[in-house]
């Protein structure tokens, strides 16, 4: 397929010039002669790359360049700057907004096709890599998908099996008990389904700038509220409402309640599920740089720091359940909503820590940007 390429640039003699040269060695070529058509034609034109000067009167280059990386569809055109403007200062000044190369005028047809090779190059590898990315997630879903239903499947065939087999001449088998754990089995399915479809989103999310450009539109407008209140569940689900201590500051922060929301569940859960019964959990948030920190502090049993580097890594997040020092369902679990949390944190422009010891409980620290002068 013909790759499109444009030309900003108002010198007409030079840029019909290039454009000619660029036709004949095999492009379709699109032609603008200053900044604000430029801009017009790359959000509807979409091309592989664009070739643009600097000083042009109205939209000079660099606000063509700024407001194409502004906007999720052109984002991640490759643009080449191409100008008789060659100080240092200049270069990095494109160089920051994103700028992919800078060619200095005047340039011999060996430089221009060069740089122009090179940046195709550059994003057909991208693309094959992405590719990839894309096939080992398919894969690992595949793979790892079986293993995780697993154990509530067998849970429940094993109970069903029981009325099954009943007869009349054997002892009643004790219904409620078996009732329950066909329901909690069934729970865990439909938890382990929402998480892998979530989880596969994702990943999809990660490779398209214009879904992550959405994801980072939304806002949490009381992330204290949210936050007090899903400790407040855990703490009575796992009777430990005298262990918890909650100093929490509130911001607009820049997650969907949906999606903050699962973080938090999957952070603070771990808090108490992994930590003894009337040992102290702690909760904090607070405002940093323009930052909201959450900060979930227990005293349970640790983790080693490999265990913490391979807890980090996302991509095995899909495969826990077959590791061989992740066995453990409710480790699996773990894992597996760390990931999740990560990748979402990740999407949103956040970070995600922890330490740990041995021993001596765990700290785990996220923290995601806040609209600026949200404090409240």
């Amino acid at each position: 397929m013909m790759r499109k390429l444009l030309i900003i640039d108002d010198a007409e003699d030079l840029r019909q010039s290039m454009a000619s040269l660029l036709a004949d060695a095999g492009f379709e070529v699109l032609e603008a002669a200053d900044g604000l058509r430029g801009v017009q034609l790359a959000q509807t034109k979409l091309p592989d790359l664009i070739l643009c000067d600097i000083a042009m009167p109205g939209y000079d280059g660099y606000q063509v360049l700024e407001t194409l990386r502004h906007n999720p569809r052109t984002s991640s055109i490759s643009i080449i700057f191409l100008t008789g403007k060659g100080t240092r200062l200049d270069m990095r000044r494109g160089i920051e907004l994103g700028a992919d190369d800078y060619l200095i005028k005047p340039c011999s047809v060996e430089e221009i096709l060069g740089a122009v090779n090179t940046r195709l190059e550059k994003q057909a590898a991208l693309r094959v890599r992405t590719q990839q990315e894309l096939n080992n997630l398919r894969s690992s879903i595949i793979f790892a998908f079986p293993q995780e239903l697993r154990i509530p499947l067998n849970r429940i065939l094993s109970e069903t099996q029981v009325l099954r087999d009943y007869r009349s001449d054997q002892p009643t088998p004790n219904l409620p008990e078996i009732g329950e754990a066909i329901f909690s089995a069934t729970e865990r399915l439909q938890e382990i389904l929402r998480d892998f479809l979530l989880y596969t989103k994702l990943e999809l999310t990660a490779q398209d700038p214009q879904r992550i450009a959405a994801l980072r539109s939304h806002i949490t407008y009381y992330p204290k509220g949210l936050i007090a209140g899903i400790a407040s569940r855990y703490a009575k689900q796992f009777d430990r409402f005298a262990d918890l201590k909650l100093t929490l500051e509130n911001a607009f922060v820049m997650m969907a309640d949906s999606e903050f929301n699962k973080v938090c569940e999957e952070l603070i859960e771990n808090a108490f599920r992994y930590s003894p019964k009337g040992s102290p959990i702690s909760i904090q948030c607070a405002i940093q740089k323009q930052r909201y920190w959450i900060t979930i502090t227990d005293s349970g049993q640790g983790m080693s720091e490999e265990q913490i580097a391979n807890l980090l890594k996302y991509g095995n997040g899909l495969t826990a359940c077959i590791d061989l020092e992740w066995k453990d369902q409710k480790q699996a679990s773990l894992r597996f909503g760390i990931a999740i949390s990560q990748r979402l944190l990740e999407l949103h422009d956040g970070t995600l820590q922890i330490r740990s010891q041995i021993g001596q409980g765990t700290t785990v620290e996220a923290s995601l940007p806040i609209k600026r002068g949200s404090r409240v």
